[in-house]
Protein backbone atom coordinates (compact mmCIF):
# COMPACT_ATOMS: atom_id res chain seq x y z
CA UNK A 1 0.00 0.00 0.00
CA UNK A 2 1.46 3.33 -1.02
CA UNK A 3 1.74 6.06 1.60
CA UNK A 4 0.78 9.73 0.71
CA UNK A 5 3.47 12.30 0.79
CA UNK A 6 1.16 15.42 1.07
CA UNK A 7 1.42 17.58 4.20
CA UNK A 8 -1.85 17.34 6.32
CA UNK A 9 -1.84 20.99 7.23
CA UNK A 10 -1.72 21.97 3.60
CA UNK A 11 -4.82 19.72 2.85
CA UNK A 12 -6.98 21.42 5.39
CA UNK A 13 -6.34 24.90 3.90
CA UNK A 14 -7.31 23.71 0.43
CA UNK A 15 -10.68 22.17 1.59
CA UNK A 16 -11.75 25.31 3.49
CA UNK A 17 -10.99 27.65 0.57
CA UNK A 18 -13.02 25.62 -1.93
CA UNK A 19 -16.26 25.62 0.22
CA UNK A 20 -17.02 29.40 0.98
CA UNK A 21 -15.45 32.48 -0.52
CA UNK A 22 -16.91 35.11 1.85
CA UNK A 23 -15.76 38.27 0.12
CA UNK A 24 -17.54 37.21 -3.04
CA UNK A 25 -20.72 36.39 -1.13
CA UNK A 26 -20.78 39.83 0.50
CA UNK A 27 -20.31 41.57 -2.79
CA UNK A 28 -23.12 39.64 -4.52
CA UNK A 29 -25.58 40.33 -1.69
CA UNK A 30 -24.90 44.03 -1.84
CA UNK A 31 -25.51 44.16 -5.58
CA UNK A 32 -28.82 42.24 -5.24
CA UNK A 33 -30.14 44.46 -2.50
CA UNK A 34 -29.32 47.52 -4.55
CA UNK A 35 -31.19 46.13 -7.55
CA UNK A 36 -34.32 45.26 -5.47
CA UNK A 37 -34.51 48.68 -3.83
CA UNK A 38 -33.96 50.42 -7.11
CA UNK A 39 -36.69 48.49 -8.91
CA UNK A 40 -39.16 49.16 -6.08
CA UNK A 41 -38.43 52.86 -6.10
CA UNK A 42 -38.81 52.98 -9.87
CA UNK A 43 -42.20 51.25 -9.70
CA UNK A 44 -43.55 53.62 -7.07
CA UNK A 45 -42.37 56.62 -9.09
CA UNK A 46 -43.99 55.23 -12.24
CA UNK A 47 -47.35 54.63 -10.53
CA UNK A 48 -47.33 58.09 -8.99
CA UNK A 49 -46.72 59.73 -12.36
CA UNK A 50 -49.43 57.63 -14.08
CA UNK A 51 -52.32 58.48 -11.58
CA UNK A 52 -54.28 61.68 -12.55
CA UNK A 53 -54.23 64.54 -10.10
CA UNK A 54 -57.59 65.18 -8.35
CA UNK A 55 -59.60 67.87 -10.14
CA UNK A 56 -60.87 70.93 -8.37
CA UNK A 57 -64.49 70.71 -7.22
CA UNK A 58 -66.91 72.00 -9.83
CA UNK A 59 -69.16 74.80 -8.57
CA UNK A 60 -72.80 73.86 -7.97
CA UNK A 61 -75.55 75.91 -9.55
CA UNK A 62 -77.21 78.24 -7.10
CA UNK A 63 -80.66 77.04 -6.09
CA UNK A 64 -83.03 79.89 -6.76
CA UNK A 65 -86.72 79.99 -5.74
CA UNK A 66 -89.34 79.91 -8.46
CA UNK A 67 -90.72 83.36 -9.33
CA UNK A 68 -94.14 84.25 -7.84
CA UNK A 69 -97.11 83.83 -10.19
CA UNK A 70 -98.03 86.90 -12.18
CA UNK A 71 -101.57 88.33 -11.95
CA UNK A 72 -103.95 86.87 -14.50
CA UNK A 73 -104.11 89.06 -17.57
CA UNK A 74 -100.89 90.93 -16.89
CA UNK A 75 -98.39 91.37 -19.74
CA UNK A 76 -95.64 88.73 -19.86
CA UNK A 77 -92.04 89.95 -20.28
CA UNK A 78 -89.06 87.94 -21.52
CA UNK A 79 -87.18 86.01 -18.87
CA UNK A 80 -84.06 87.61 -17.43
CA UNK A 81 -80.70 85.99 -18.44
CA UNK A 82 -79.51 83.21 -16.16
CA UNK A 83 -76.62 84.42 -14.00
CA UNK A 84 -73.44 82.38 -13.63
CA UNK A 85 -73.37 80.18 -10.59
CA UNK A 86 -71.23 81.35 -7.72
CA UNK A 87 -68.22 79.07 -7.00
CA UNK A 88 -68.09 77.24 -3.74
CA UNK A 89 -65.07 75.95 -1.83
CA UNK A 90 -66.87 72.86 -0.51
CA UNK A 91 -66.88 69.86 -2.81
CA UNK A 92 -70.05 67.73 -2.53
CA UNK A 93 -69.56 64.39 -0.82
CA UNK A 94 -71.53 62.58 -3.52
CA UNK A 95 -69.45 63.94 -6.43
CA UNK A 96 -67.50 60.73 -7.03
CA UNK A 97 -70.61 58.52 -6.82
CA UNK A 98 -73.25 60.36 -8.84
CA UNK A 99 -72.42 61.60 -12.34
CA UNK A 100 -73.29 65.20 -13.07
CA UNK A 101 -76.63 65.67 -14.85
CA UNK A 102 -76.66 66.41 -18.53
CA UNK A 103 -77.20 70.09 -19.32
CA UNK A 104 -80.76 71.07 -20.29
CA UNK A 105 -81.11 73.25 -23.33
CA UNK A 106 -84.19 75.13 -24.50
CA UNK A 107 -84.80 76.06 -28.12
CA UNK A 108 -86.47 79.33 -27.08
CA UNK A 109 -86.33 81.70 -24.15
CA UNK A 110 -87.97 80.34 -21.04
CA UNK A 111 -90.94 82.39 -19.83
CA UNK A 112 -91.77 82.77 -16.16
CA UNK A 113 -94.16 80.10 -14.94
CA UNK A 114 -97.57 81.52 -14.03
CA UNK A 115 -100.48 79.82 -12.38
CA UNK A 116 -102.46 79.34 -15.57
CA UNK A 117 -102.73 75.87 -17.08
CA UNK A 118 -103.43 77.30 -20.56
CA UNK A 119 -99.91 78.81 -20.65
CA UNK A 120 -98.12 75.57 -19.78
CA UNK A 121 -97.14 73.28 -22.65
CA UNK A 122 -97.66 70.11 -20.64
CA UNK A 123 -101.22 69.98 -19.25
CA UNK A 124 -101.39 69.68 -15.48
CA UNK A 125 -104.58 68.23 -14.00
CA UNK A 126 -106.52 70.76 -11.95
CA UNK A 127 -107.36 69.50 -8.46
CA UNK A 128 -111.01 69.18 -7.57
CA UNK A 129 -112.02 72.14 -5.39
CA UNK A 130 -112.97 71.37 -1.82
CA UNK A 131 -116.33 72.91 -1.01
CA UNK A 132 -116.28 72.41 2.74
CA UNK A 133 -115.12 75.45 4.69
CA UNK A 134 -113.10 74.10 7.59
CA UNK A 135 -112.76 77.17 9.81
CA UNK A 136 -115.20 79.99 10.41
CA UNK A 137 -112.33 82.49 10.48
CA UNK A 138 -111.78 81.95 6.74
CA UNK A 139 -115.14 83.56 5.95
CA UNK A 140 -115.13 86.72 8.08
CA UNK A 141 -111.59 87.27 9.32
CA UNK A 142 -110.53 90.36 11.22
CA UNK A 143 -108.85 91.67 8.06
CA UNK A 144 -112.06 91.27 6.11
CA UNK A 145 -114.09 93.02 8.78
CA UNK A 146 -111.64 95.90 8.77
CA UNK A 147 -111.71 96.19 4.97
CA UNK A 148 -115.51 96.29 4.64
CA UNK A 149 -116.76 99.82 4.06
CA UNK A 150 -118.78 101.23 6.98
CA UNK A 151 -121.86 103.23 6.01
CA UNK A 152 -123.67 105.59 8.37
CA UNK A 153 -126.97 107.34 7.73
CA UNK A 154 -125.96 110.15 10.11
CA UNK A 155 -122.71 110.85 8.28
CA UNK A 156 -124.76 113.81 7.09
CA UNK A 157 -125.35 115.55 10.41
CA UNK A 158 -128.63 114.85 12.22
CA UNK A 159 -130.44 113.48 9.17
CA UNK A 160 -132.07 110.79 11.31
CA UNK A 161 -133.27 113.35 13.82
CA UNK A 162 -134.75 115.51 11.06
CA UNK A 163 -136.81 112.63 9.73
CA UNK A 164 -137.84 111.43 13.18
CA UNK A 165 -138.91 114.83 14.46
CA UNK A 166 -140.83 115.63 11.30
CA UNK A 167 -142.66 112.33 11.61
CA UNK A 168 -143.66 112.97 15.24
CA UNK A 169 -143.40 116.63 16.24
CA UNK A 170 -144.08 115.86 19.89
CA UNK A 171 -140.64 114.28 20.30
CA UNK A 172 -139.02 117.65 19.59
CA UNK A 173 -140.53 119.03 22.78
CA UNK A 174 -139.67 116.11 25.01
CA UNK A 175 -137.72 117.42 28.01
CA UNK A 176 -135.16 114.64 27.65
CA UNK A 177 -134.12 115.81 24.19
CA UNK A 178 -134.68 119.58 24.21
CA UNK A 179 -130.97 120.24 24.73
CA UNK A 180 -130.07 118.22 21.64
CA UNK A 181 -132.89 119.16 19.26
CA UNK A 182 -131.94 122.65 18.10
CA UNK A 183 -134.25 124.53 15.71
CA UNK A 184 -131.80 123.95 12.84
CA UNK A 185 -131.96 120.20 13.32
CA UNK A 186 -135.73 120.01 13.55
CA UNK A 187 -136.57 122.29 10.64
CA UNK A 188 -139.64 121.11 8.78
CA UNK A 189 -138.89 119.02 5.74
CA UNK A 190 -140.74 118.82 2.47
CA UNK A 191 -143.64 116.42 2.78
CA UNK A 192 -142.14 114.34 -0.03
CA UNK A 193 -138.91 113.73 1.87
CA UNK A 194 -138.40 110.20 3.13
CA UNK A 195 -135.67 107.78 4.06
CA UNK A 196 -135.63 106.51 0.48
CA UNK A 197 -135.25 110.01 -1.00
CA UNK A 198 -132.34 110.77 1.34
CA UNK A 199 -130.64 107.51 0.34
CA UNK A 200 -131.14 108.23 -3.37
CA UNK A 201 -129.17 111.48 -3.31
CA UNK A 202 -126.33 110.27 -1.08
CA UNK A 203 -123.33 109.01 -3.04
CA UNK A 204 -122.06 107.10 0.00
CA UNK A 205 -125.35 105.18 0.15
CA UNK A 206 -125.87 104.71 -3.60
CA UNK A 207 -126.52 101.20 -4.87
CA UNK A 208 -127.95 99.78 -1.64
CA UNK A 209 -130.64 97.10 -2.07
CA UNK A 210 -133.47 99.46 -1.07
CA UNK A 211 -137.04 98.20 -1.01
CA UNK A 212 -139.83 100.75 -1.33
CA UNK A 213 -143.59 100.79 -1.62
CA UNK A 214 -145.61 97.64 -0.90
CA UNK A 215 -142.44 95.52 -1.00
CA UNK A 216 -141.17 97.28 2.12
CA UNK A 217 -144.31 96.63 4.18
CA UNK A 218 -144.83 93.48 6.23
CA UNK A 219 -148.03 91.53 5.77
CA UNK A 220 -150.77 91.71 8.38
CA UNK A 221 -149.96 88.20 9.55
CA UNK A 222 -146.24 88.99 9.82
CA UNK A 223 -146.99 92.14 11.82
CA UNK A 224 -149.08 90.16 14.27
CA UNK A 225 -146.27 87.63 14.74
CA UNK A 226 -143.64 90.33 15.28
CA UNK A 227 -145.85 92.07 17.83
CA UNK A 228 -145.97 88.81 19.76
CA UNK A 229 -142.30 87.84 19.36
CA UNK A 230 -140.54 91.12 20.02
CA UNK A 231 -141.63 91.96 23.59
CA UNK A 232 -141.22 88.37 24.81
CA UNK A 233 -137.75 87.82 23.34
CA UNK A 234 -136.46 91.30 24.24
CA UNK A 235 -137.80 90.98 27.77
CA UNK A 236 -136.09 87.63 28.26
CA UNK A 237 -132.82 88.96 26.82
CA UNK A 238 -132.98 91.96 29.15
CA UNK A 239 -133.80 89.80 32.15
CA UNK A 240 -131.07 87.28 31.34
CA UNK A 241 -128.18 89.70 31.02
CA UNK A 242 -129.51 93.19 31.71
CA UNK A 243 -128.58 93.96 28.13
CA UNK A 244 -124.94 93.28 28.99
CA UNK A 245 -124.14 92.32 25.43
CA UNK A 246 -120.42 92.32 26.25
CA UNK A 247 -120.98 88.83 27.70
CA UNK A 248 -121.91 87.37 24.34
CA UNK A 249 -119.11 85.24 22.92
CA UNK A 250 -117.04 86.46 25.89
CA UNK A 251 -113.82 85.06 27.32
CA UNK A 252 -113.70 82.16 29.75
CA UNK A 253 -113.84 84.55 32.72
CA UNK A 254 -117.52 85.15 31.95
CA UNK A 255 -118.20 81.66 30.64
CA UNK A 256 -120.43 80.69 33.56
CA UNK A 257 -122.53 83.83 33.09
CA UNK A 258 -122.86 83.13 29.38
CA UNK A 259 -123.98 79.55 30.04
CA UNK A 260 -126.57 80.67 32.58
CA UNK A 261 -127.88 83.30 30.18
CA UNK A 262 -128.02 80.80 27.32
CA UNK A 263 -129.89 78.25 29.42
CA UNK A 264 -132.46 80.86 30.37
CA UNK A 265 -133.10 81.86 26.75
CA UNK A 266 -133.12 78.27 25.51
CA UNK A 267 -135.60 77.26 28.21
CA UNK A 268 -137.90 80.12 27.22
CA UNK A 269 -137.68 79.32 23.49
CA UNK A 270 -138.17 75.61 24.04
CA UNK A 271 -141.43 76.26 25.84
CA UNK A 272 -142.91 78.37 23.03
CA UNK A 273 -144.52 75.62 20.96
CA UNK A 274 -146.97 78.15 19.52
CA UNK A 275 -144.05 79.75 17.66
CA UNK A 276 -143.46 76.60 15.61
CA UNK A 277 -145.45 78.07 12.74
CA UNK A 278 -144.00 79.25 9.45
CA UNK A 279 -145.13 82.85 9.89
CA UNK A 280 -142.89 83.18 12.97
CA UNK A 281 -139.75 81.80 11.31
CA UNK A 282 -138.29 84.93 9.69
CA UNK A 283 -138.90 87.05 12.79
CA UNK A 284 -137.18 84.50 15.02
CA UNK A 285 -134.21 84.30 12.65
CA UNK A 286 -133.89 88.10 12.55
CA UNK A 287 -133.93 88.56 16.33
CA UNK A 288 -131.69 85.59 17.22
CA UNK A 289 -129.09 85.72 14.41
CA UNK A 290 -126.39 87.34 16.61
CA UNK A 291 -127.00 85.20 19.67
CA UNK A 292 -124.46 82.69 21.02
CA UNK A 293 -123.93 79.31 19.37
CA UNK A 294 -126.16 77.34 21.81
CA UNK A 295 -129.04 79.78 21.26
CA UNK A 296 -128.57 79.67 17.48
CA UNK A 297 -128.64 75.87 17.65
CA UNK A 298 -131.95 76.17 19.51
CA UNK A 299 -133.17 78.40 16.66
CA UNK A 300 -132.15 75.69 14.17
CA UNK A 301 -134.04 73.13 16.22
CA UNK A 302 -137.18 75.28 16.17
CA UNK A 303 -136.93 75.92 12.43
CA UNK A 304 -136.47 72.20 11.85
CA UNK A 305 -139.70 71.53 13.75
CA UNK A 306 -141.58 74.11 11.66
CA UNK A 307 -143.10 73.21 8.30
CA UNK A 308 -143.15 75.79 5.53
CA UNK A 309 -140.98 77.72 3.05
CA UNK A 310 -140.04 80.54 5.44
CA UNK A 311 -138.44 78.09 7.86
CA UNK A 312 -136.67 76.36 4.97
CA UNK A 313 -135.23 79.64 3.67
CA UNK A 314 -134.10 80.59 7.19
CA UNK A 315 -132.28 77.25 7.49
CA UNK A 316 -130.68 77.73 4.06
CA UNK A 317 -129.38 81.14 5.10
CA UNK A 318 -127.86 79.58 8.20
CA UNK A 319 -125.91 77.18 5.99
CA UNK A 320 -124.60 80.11 3.93
CA UNK A 321 -123.80 82.76 6.53
CA UNK A 322 -123.56 81.35 10.05
CA UNK A 323 -120.04 81.45 11.48
CA UNK A 324 -120.33 78.22 13.44
CA UNK A 325 -119.68 74.88 11.67
CA UNK A 326 -121.94 73.27 14.27
CA UNK A 327 -124.87 75.49 13.33
CA UNK A 328 -124.26 75.07 9.60
CA UNK A 329 -124.09 71.29 9.90
CA UNK A 330 -127.29 71.19 11.96
CA UNK A 331 -129.03 73.37 9.37
CA UNK A 332 -127.91 71.11 6.51
CA UNK A 333 -129.18 68.04 8.35
CA UNK A 334 -132.51 69.79 8.84
CA UNK A 335 -132.73 70.62 5.12
CA UNK A 336 -132.27 67.00 4.02
CA UNK A 337 -135.80 66.12 5.17
CA UNK A 338 -137.47 69.21 3.68
CA UNK A 339 -138.82 69.83 0.15
CA UNK A 340 -135.90 70.99 -2.03
CA UNK A 341 -138.11 73.43 -3.90
CA UNK A 342 -138.63 75.50 -0.74
CA UNK A 343 -134.99 76.52 -0.34
CA UNK A 344 -133.27 75.74 -3.66
CA UNK A 345 -133.21 79.33 -4.95
CA UNK A 346 -131.80 80.60 -1.65
CA UNK A 347 -128.81 78.26 -2.08
CA UNK A 348 -128.49 79.05 -5.80
CA UNK A 349 -128.22 82.75 -4.94
CA UNK A 350 -125.25 81.88 -2.73
CA UNK A 351 -123.19 81.03 -5.84
CA UNK A 352 -123.49 84.66 -6.98
CA UNK A 353 -122.37 86.20 -3.70
CA UNK A 354 -119.15 88.26 -4.04
CA UNK A 355 -117.62 86.47 -1.04
CA UNK A 356 -116.27 83.12 -2.41
CA UNK A 357 -116.71 81.01 0.77
CA UNK A 358 -120.47 81.62 0.58
CA UNK A 359 -120.49 79.87 -2.82
CA UNK A 360 -118.48 77.00 -1.33
CA UNK A 361 -121.09 76.60 1.38
CA UNK A 362 -123.89 76.65 -1.19
CA UNK A 363 -122.16 73.82 -3.06
CA UNK A 364 -121.65 71.93 0.18
CA UNK A 365 -125.34 72.20 1.09
CA UNK A 366 -126.69 71.29 -2.36
CA UNK A 367 -124.51 68.20 -2.59
CA UNK A 368 -125.26 67.17 0.99
CA UNK A 369 -129.01 67.19 0.34
CA UNK A 370 -128.42 65.63 -3.12
CA UNK A 371 -130.62 68.19 -4.87
CA UNK A 372 -130.37 66.96 -8.47
CA UNK A 373 -133.22 69.25 -9.38
CA UNK A 374 -130.80 72.17 -9.07
CA UNK A 375 -128.64 71.01 -12.01
CA UNK A 376 -130.47 73.12 -14.61
CA UNK A 377 -130.04 76.28 -12.54
CA UNK A 378 -126.37 75.48 -11.91
CA UNK A 379 -125.65 75.02 -15.62
CA UNK A 380 -126.98 78.52 -16.28
CA UNK A 381 -124.46 79.92 -13.79
CA UNK A 382 -121.43 78.54 -15.65
CA UNK A 383 -121.47 81.35 -18.21
CA UNK A 384 -122.15 84.15 -15.74
CA UNK A 385 -119.34 86.66 -15.07
CA UNK A 386 -117.41 86.86 -11.84
CA UNK A 387 -119.80 88.36 -9.25
CA UNK A 388 -116.90 90.23 -7.66
CA UNK A 389 -115.68 91.81 -10.93
CA UNK A 390 -116.84 95.15 -12.42
CA UNK A 391 -119.65 94.95 -14.99
CA UNK A 392 -121.16 97.42 -17.44
CA UNK A 393 -124.72 97.97 -16.28
CA UNK A 394 -127.88 98.63 -18.26
CA UNK A 395 -127.56 102.25 -17.19
CA UNK A 396 -124.27 102.40 -19.16
CA UNK A 397 -122.16 102.62 -16.03
CA UNK A 398 -119.36 100.50 -14.62
CA UNK A 399 -120.44 99.06 -11.27
CA UNK A 400 -119.01 96.51 -8.86
CA UNK A 401 -120.62 94.48 -6.09
CA UNK A 402 -119.30 95.81 -2.79
CA UNK A 403 -119.92 94.49 0.71
CA UNK A 404 -120.78 97.17 3.26
CA UNK A 405 -121.83 97.15 6.90
CA UNK A 406 -123.89 99.41 9.16
CA UNK A 407 -123.92 99.75 12.93
CA UNK A 408 -127.33 98.40 13.97
CA UNK A 409 -127.88 100.80 16.88
CA UNK A 410 -126.81 103.89 14.93
CA UNK A 411 -128.83 103.24 11.76
CA UNK A 412 -132.39 102.49 12.84
CA UNK A 413 -133.73 105.12 10.43
CA UNK A 414 -131.66 103.78 7.53
CA UNK A 415 -133.61 100.52 7.61
CA UNK A 416 -137.03 101.49 9.01
CA UNK A 417 -139.58 104.26 8.58
CA UNK A 418 -139.91 106.85 11.37
CA UNK A 419 -142.92 106.35 13.59
CA UNK A 420 -145.60 109.03 13.60
CA UNK A 421 -147.29 108.04 16.84
CA UNK A 422 -148.01 105.41 19.45
CA UNK A 423 -150.63 103.73 17.28
CA UNK A 424 -147.99 102.56 14.80
CA UNK A 425 -147.33 98.81 15.02
CA UNK A 426 -144.03 97.35 16.29
CA UNK A 427 -142.45 100.60 17.43
CA UNK A 428 -138.74 100.47 18.13
CA UNK A 429 -136.93 103.01 20.28
CA UNK A 430 -134.09 104.88 18.55
CA UNK A 431 -131.10 105.30 20.90
CA UNK A 432 -129.10 108.49 20.67
CA UNK A 433 -125.30 108.40 20.59
CA UNK A 434 -123.84 109.56 23.88
CA UNK A 435 -126.88 108.53 25.92
CA UNK A 436 -127.34 105.25 27.76
CA UNK A 437 -129.52 102.65 26.15
CA UNK A 438 -132.58 101.92 28.33
CA UNK A 439 -132.69 98.43 29.78
CA UNK A 440 -136.07 97.72 28.19
CA UNK A 441 -135.74 100.11 25.28
CA UNK A 442 -138.58 98.50 23.34
CA UNK A 443 -140.99 99.64 26.08
CA UNK A 444 -139.89 103.29 26.08
CA UNK A 445 -142.65 105.86 25.84
CA UNK A 446 -140.48 108.96 25.41
CA UNK A 447 -138.11 109.76 22.58
CA UNK A 448 -138.04 108.89 18.88
CA UNK A 449 -139.20 105.64 17.36
CA UNK A 450 -139.18 103.72 14.10
CA UNK A 451 -141.80 101.26 12.94
CA UNK A 452 -140.47 97.77 12.23
CA UNK A 453 -143.38 96.86 9.95
CA UNK A 454 -141.74 99.02 7.25
CA UNK A 455 -138.27 97.78 6.29
CA UNK A 456 -136.26 99.48 3.53
CA UNK A 457 -133.08 97.42 3.91
CA UNK A 458 -132.62 93.82 4.99
CA UNK A 459 -129.14 92.57 5.83
CA UNK A 460 -127.60 89.35 4.49
CA UNK A 461 -126.06 88.52 7.86
CA UNK A 462 -125.10 90.21 11.12
CA UNK A 463 -122.10 89.99 13.46
CA UNK A 464 -121.30 91.17 16.97
CA UNK A 465 -118.07 93.19 16.85
CA UNK A 466 -115.87 95.10 19.27
CA UNK A 467 -116.27 98.87 19.03
CA UNK A 468 -113.38 101.17 19.99
CA UNK A 469 -114.36 103.93 22.41
CA UNK A 470 -118.01 102.86 22.77
CA UNK A 471 -118.70 105.42 25.50
CA UNK A 472 -121.89 104.56 27.40
CA UNK A 473 -122.93 102.04 24.75
CA UNK A 474 -121.92 98.35 24.90
CA UNK A 475 -118.36 97.47 23.93
CA UNK A 476 -119.70 94.85 21.51
CA UNK A 477 -122.36 95.98 19.06
CA UNK A 478 -124.25 94.47 16.18
CA UNK A 479 -123.24 95.21 12.58
CA UNK A 480 -125.47 94.37 9.63
CA UNK A 481 -123.75 93.30 6.38
CA UNK A 482 -125.20 93.67 2.89
CA UNK A 483 -124.04 94.03 -0.73
CA UNK A 484 -124.53 97.14 -2.82
CA UNK A 485 -123.79 97.92 -6.48
CA UNK A 486 -121.24 100.73 -6.32
CA UNK A 487 -120.41 102.83 -9.36
CA UNK A 488 -116.69 102.88 -10.19
CA UNK A 489 -114.88 106.17 -9.88
CA UNK A 490 -113.25 107.72 -12.94
CA UNK A 491 -109.83 106.79 -11.61
CA UNK A 492 -110.89 103.17 -11.08
CA UNK A 493 -112.11 102.99 -14.68
CA UNK A 494 -108.83 104.46 -15.96
CA UNK A 495 -106.81 102.01 -13.89
CA UNK A 496 -108.92 99.11 -15.14
CA UNK A 497 -108.43 100.11 -18.79
CA UNK A 498 -104.71 100.84 -18.40
CA UNK A 499 -104.06 97.50 -16.74
CA UNK A 500 -105.29 95.67 -19.83
CA UNK A 501 -106.58 92.92 -17.57
CA UNK A 502 -108.54 90.22 -19.36
CA UNK A 503 -111.54 88.45 -17.94
CA UNK A 504 -110.48 85.42 -15.96
CA UNK A 505 -111.44 82.10 -17.51
CA UNK A 506 -112.66 81.00 -14.13
CA UNK A 507 -113.22 82.33 -10.64
CA UNK A 508 -113.91 80.76 -7.22
CA UNK A 509 -117.70 80.92 -7.47
CA UNK A 510 -117.63 79.19 -10.86
CA UNK A 511 -115.41 76.44 -9.47
CA UNK A 512 -117.96 75.94 -6.69
CA UNK A 513 -120.65 75.52 -9.37
CA UNK A 514 -118.48 72.97 -11.19
CA UNK A 515 -117.92 71.08 -7.95
CA UNK A 516 -121.66 70.87 -7.30
CA UNK A 517 -122.36 69.73 -10.86
CA UNK A 518 -119.72 67.01 -10.69
CA UNK A 519 -121.31 65.68 -7.51
CA UNK A 520 -124.91 65.91 -8.71
CA UNK A 521 -124.46 64.45 -12.21
CA UNK A 522 -123.16 61.16 -13.61
CA UNK A 523 -119.86 60.48 -15.43
CA UNK A 524 -121.86 59.96 -18.64
CA UNK A 525 -123.07 63.53 -18.44
CA UNK A 526 -119.48 64.73 -17.98
CA UNK A 527 -118.22 62.74 -20.97
CA UNK A 528 -120.66 64.28 -23.44
CA UNK A 529 -120.50 67.73 -21.90
CA UNK A 530 -124.21 67.65 -21.12
CA UNK A 531 -123.78 69.86 -18.05
CA UNK A 532 -121.08 72.13 -19.42
CA UNK A 533 -118.20 70.34 -17.71
CA UNK A 534 -116.69 68.93 -20.89
CA UNK A 535 -115.10 65.50 -21.35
Amino acid sequence: MAISTVDPSARNDIELGSVTHWPAVYAAAGVGAFLVVGLAAFGVLALTQAAPAPRAAEPLAEIRPAPPPRPVGAATRAAAPILAAKPTSEAPLWKALVPPPAPVSFPVAVKPVVNRPDLISVPIPIPVPVAVVQANGTLFSSDLKASVRLIDFDKEEAVSLKLLVNADHRSAFDDQYDALASPEKIALLDGRESVVSFIARRSDLAGLPVRDGPESRASEKAVKCLQELSPVIRTEQARADRLNRDDRDAASANESKVRARDQSLIHMLDGRKEWLKDEYSLGLAQMLCVETIPVRLQLTKMLNATKGPNASVALARQTLFDLSPLVRQAAIEALTARPREEYRLALIDGFRYPLPPVADRAAEALTAVDDRGAVADLVKLLDRPDPAAPVFSEQKKWVVAEMVKANHLRNCVLCHAPSGGEKDPIRGFVPRPGQKIPVAYYAQRRGEFVRADVTYLRQDFSLMEDVPDPGVWPARQRFDYMVRQRELTDQEIIDMVDSGAELAKSYPQREAVRFALEKLTTPDHHAVGAVGLGP
